[in-house]
């Protein structure tokens, strides 16, 4: 069995010659790891532990750094051809060495908890990759664990494009994370050294303030970014991402929110538009759950817009069978909508950003699984009168974009 090392020292090599800047913080990851690991189980694929050796790995910071200075800086140069040139200029490339120079060392190691959590919390909604199929040879789900483990980070800089780095590396303690699922909170990353998310908001949020951005790349921009207002600040990480993952439980799936109260164990029916789509593609349903007032008679799927891909499981043997929506031709997207806690000041609260992307109007989803026989091209997009007639039970759909309905709920 491999030693756990008390010092991870992983540099990228750059020039030899730099005028530099260093940019330094000492890094907590302040809530629970979401898998990382390098050991896979592929019949098992919901255990998802994280890397005992290295849960902070150089490589995953650089890519990391690469996304968010893509974010601020790269969607927002004059073509994809102007971005993929400054970003090798600035990150290298696997033929020739960038401006920066990364160094992380683990200074102080403690050991790991497992987290347990129920499927109807909100840690599990947000971890629900986590449980076991029918078809897993290991009928256990899996765990997300919290690390205490502190690492130094240091990027050396050439002054040219210091200022870039900089933004990038602020955005990643303030709006992201390590393992996965970290746009839903999971392996947030901080550092007290950092602009805390109130600094960050006044020097990052002015340069990313209008739309105007690069197709097909996920841009930040200052509008889309609002923090959680209800109950007002919370003492830890912890509570604050609980509570992020509550509010997006509650808009997707809360009782008299986004379905009916259900009965005893059973859930009750969902106000969305997707079940009943599905039911009228497939011809299937149970008797008890045709045309009824508890869902809106559109045949249109604005949830995936939240990322996919989403399957739809149906409790009655009449209904249709295990069906997923996915993008056409791909196996998921990932979402565009950002939950996390941030540091402001001495407390914590929780911030909602949604990503833009300009050719997301392009977007084509479809079904696919045991519920269709093959795929099967369906609509995400809903008129007004559609929107309309889905608020009447889903309140806080107010606007056709299902993530900016959502982001105003989250900060309501």
């Amino acid at each position: 069995m491999r030693k756990v090392p008390q010092l991870i020292d992983i540099a990228w090599k750059g020039p030899e010659h730099l005028d530099t800047v260093v940019i330094e913080h000492k890094v907590k990851i302040v809530t629970p790891l979401f898998g990382g690991g390098v050991a896979l189980d592929g019949n098992n694929p919901h255990l998802k532990d994280y890397d005992h050796i290295t849960p902070l790995r150089g490589s995953s910071v650089v890519g990391q750094i690469r996304f968010w200075w893509r974010a601020v800086y790269g969607a927002r140069l004059a073509s994809l051809a102007a971005m993929k040139e400054r970003e090798s200029h600035i990150f290298g490339t696997a033929s020739h060495a960038g401006k920066v120079a990364v160094r992380v060392e683990r200074v102080s190691t403690a050991a790991h908890k497992e987290l347990p959590y129920s499927q109807n919390s909100a840690l599990g909604y947000g971890a629900f990759a986590l449980q076991h199929g029918r078809e897993a040879s290991d009928q256990r789900d899996g765990s997300v664990f919290q690390l205490s483990d502190e690492f130094a980070i240091s990027w050396s800089v050439d002054k040219s494009c210091a200022v870039e780095v900089q933004h990038a590396v602020s955005t990643w303690l303030n709006l992201g994370g390590v393992g996965g699922r970290t746009r839903r909170g999971f392996g947030a990353v901080s550092a007290e050294s950092a602009p805390d998310f109130a600094t960050w908001s006044a020097q990052v949020l002015p340069l990313v303030q209008g739309k105007k951005t690069l197709p097909g790349v996920s841009a930040l921009v200052a509008e889309n970014i609002k923090t959680l207002r209800a109950g007002g600040p919370v003492l830890g990480a912890d509570q604050a991402h609980l509570a992020a993952l509550g509010k997006l439980r509650a808009f997707r799936q809360g009782e008299m929110v986004g379905r009916n109260k259900g009965q005893g164990n059973r859930p009750g029916r969902s106000f969305w538009p997707e079940p009943h789509a599905i039911r009228m593609r497939t011809r299937d349903w149970d008797p008890n759950h045709g045309v009824s007032l508890h869902t809106p008679a559109v045949e249109k799927f604005p949830r995936a817009l939240f990322g996919m891909p989403i399957i739809f499981h149906f409790q009655s043997k009449t209904d249709p069978k295990d069906t997923q929506l996915a993008p056409a031709g791909q196996s998921r997207l990932a979402s565009p909508v950002i939950l996390r806690p941030v540091r402001v000041g001495g407390q914590w609260t929780a911030v909602c950003a949604v990503l833009f992307d300009a050719d997301r109007e392009n977007l084509q989803v479809e079904l696919t699984g045991k519920g269709v026989r093959e795929a099967t091209p369906v609509e995400w997009r809903v008129t007004e009168r559609e929107r309309t007639a889905i608020a009447e039970r889903v309140k806080p759909y107010k606007t056709s974009d299902i993530t900016l309905s959502f982001l105003d709920y989250f900060a309501s």
